[in-house]
């Protein structure tokens, strides 16, 4: 067929292969083999870019590669220029590759070098970036959560045949920076540097491991090696600054406080050479600062206690507590304000000559004289009171005169108080022989024993106390129980009688509760009985108000609870206000009052009488 318009073909025409066509529209209804289609160029062609359809499950192969069944596979090396996007699917290297030692030049996805230009910034920009991934959102058509979720997720290398890796790393980088806020920083020469609190096995790395920060360790942490530096220099104001030992802070061989808030002084320790001497002196920015040593608690503080050197004392010393200067005779004067402690059993000589000894002390051993010391003295002054003023003043006398021992104080009331031990005894007057008076008026807290007798608030005891010809007894005289406490009065010596006792055996009065029993009342009575008993006479008196009117039956009537129960039957006399006296009398009896018969109207009736128990 010679060369053709496409317009001329018809439905089925058949092409011969190096026949030429060409079109300016479509022919949808024809087809065209591959290897009916011949190209031609001039010069200076014009193309024209087609649209090229690929059906589903065909292929197009174009220089090599083969675009088809939904897919572009280019095998060989193939170059894009521009931006090439893949929408809407993933992008995927797959495949074995065989090829010469790639060592660091890369095999599967290789980033070529090059100059990337920016052709519309300018002046600083905060940051940039070559490659960038992530950002996407990710969404499930259920409910789905993802217990961990990375952007992006690079695995261990697997040795294959003949490989052995001897470490084996997922990813490498010259540098790092991970994090917006509190940055992990890997320098390019190594270096880590953590913004914020690193964790690290267990021990906590707070700012910066390199530099001026803090690294704090655990609780027992080791360490080996040396640590080699050309100065240590802690900044802290922490009261365990520097803590050495087993146990760390607790109880350390070491400590140093820092914890001052003005703190402007310390201890410098100066090496020497053999022989040279250790210097340890107070350093500060005032020109005199003070040192102090200290043991702890009663702990001793011990100079020289290993070597054998002597001790000097270049300056003047003042002790300000005592000084056990044992065994060594003093022979200048002791002179000064402190205190020195003998040795055990000192001997003294001579005379202690002195205007005065003034003892200014708030100990509760200001002054203690005896045989051990401190420990039970003989004698003792206690003035740790906080605000003592008060004490003992000792006044002596001439020959056979009176020694005085009063209260000194700022005011003019103190009392004295005179103390035994424990339950000893206080002895007054116990060795002299002469009296001991009693001048003011005394008062006694506890029992005094005088005689026997045992006085205690009241007198009590079976002893005797001789009071004076004509004693004046004052307040009330309580006794105990009648059968242990009586009082006995001497006989009347004439009388025509015979006694048998001089003994009284007490003394009662008070109310008892009086029944009516077979009375007729009209309204309700109001009854008031009261006794008196002395030793075993009892006096009973009992009142009955009517409410209107009450009668009795003589011989059936009866009043019951008498205060105590009669030793015999005896008369009792009644009464009522009525002018004119008596209705007559009633007999007492062992179980209560019989009175006659008896009637009243608002008048009261009134019995009275005695009887013995």
């Amino acid at each position: 067929m010679a060369d053709t318009k496409l317009s001329a073909l018809t439905a089925g025409s058949a092409i011969s292969a190096g026949d030429l066509f060409y079109t300016s529209q479509s022919a949808a209804s024809r087809s065209v083999t591959g290897t009916q289609l011949k190209t031609f160029t001039s010069a200076s062609p014009v193309l024209v870019t087609p649209t090229l359809g690929v059906g589903t499950a065909t292929s197009l192969a174009i220089g090599g590669g083969t675009i088809g069944t939904d897919a572009l596979e280019v095998t060989g090396t193939s170059t894009f220029n521009g931006a090439t996007i893949v929408a809407g699917g993933s992008f995927g290297l797959s495949g074995n590759i065989s090829a010469a030692a790639w060592t660091t030049n890369g095999v599967r996805y290789k980033n070529v070098a090059a100059t990337l230009t920016d052709t519309s910034s300018s002046g600083t920009v905060a940051a940039a970036y070559t490659d960038k991934f992530g950002g996407n959102t990710i969404a499930a058509s259920s409910a789905t959560t993802f217990t961990n979720y990375f952007t992006g997720y690079w695995t261990d290398p697997t040795a294959g045949a003949n490989v052995t890796l001897s470490n084996k790393w997922a990813i490498g980088a010259d540098s790092l920076k991970i994090g917006t806020s509190n940055q992990l920083l890997v320098s390019n020469a190594g270096a880590l540097t953590v913004a914020g609190t690193l964790t690290y096995g267990g021990v906590t790395l707070s700012n910066a491991v390199t530099g001026t920060g803090n690294m704090v360790l655990s609780a027992a942490p080791t360490l080996t090696g040396t640590l080699n530096s050309a100065d240590q220099v802690i900044t802290s104001a922490s009261a365990i600054a520097l803590a050495v030992g087993r146990l760390g802070s607790t109880t350390p061989a070491l400590q140093i406080d820092a914890s001052t808030a003005t703190s402007i002084t310390g201890i410098k320790i100066k090496s020497a050479a053999t022989t040279g001497g250790v210097a340890v002196s107070a350093i500060g920015e005032a020109a005199n600062g003070n040192l102090t040593i200290d043991a702890q608690g009663t702990g001793t503080l011990t100079l020289q206690g290993t070597a054998t050197g002597a001790i000097t004392l270049t300056r003047a010393t003042t002790l300000s507590a005592a000084l056990t200067y044992g065994g060594v005779a003093l022979s200048n004067a002791v002179t000064g304000t402190g205190n020195m402690v003998l040795s055990a059993s000192p001997t003294i000589t001579g005379t202690l000559a002195t205007a005065a000894i003034t003892a200014t002390s708030a100990s509760a051993t200001s002054l203690a004289v005896g045989r051990q010391g401190t420990t039970t003295p003989a004698f003792a002054v206690d003035s740790s009171t906080a605000s003592q003023t008060a004490g003992l003043k000792v006044t002596g006398a001439a020959l056979n005169g009176t020694v005085a021992v009063v209260v000194t104080d700022t005011s003019g009331n103190t009392n004295l108080t005179i103390n035994a031990l424990g339950t000893g005894t206080i002895g007054i007057g116990s060795v002299s022989t002469g009296a001991v008076t009693i001048t003011p008026a005394t008062t006694l807290s506890g029992a005094l024993t005088y005689g026997g007798v045992t006085l205690s608030n009241a007198v009590t005891g079976t002893g005797n106390m001789v009071l004076s010809a004509s004693p004046t007894f004052t307040g009330t005289a309580v006794l105990g129980s009648p059968s242990a406490t009586q009082i006995t009065f001497p006989a009347f010596g004439s009388n025509s009688g015979s006694a048998t006792s001089e003994v009284l055996a007490g003394y009662e009065q008070g109310t008892w509760t009086a029944t009516l029993n077979s009375w007729t009342n009209v309204g309700s009575p109001t009854v008031t009985a009261t006794y008196t008993r002395i030793g075993r006479l009892v006096f009973v008196n009992c009142n009955v108000v009517p409410g209107t009117t009450v009668s009795t039956t003589g011989g059936t009537s009866t009043i019951t609870g008498l205060p105590f129960t009669p030793a015999v039957a005896t008369g009792i006399s009644i009464g009522n206000n009525t002018v004119g006296g008596s209705p007559g009398g009633a007999t007492l009896r062992t179980d209560g009052i019989y009175p006659p018969t008896i009637s009243a109207t608002g008048n009261t009736i009134m019995f009275s009488g005695c009887y013995y128990v």
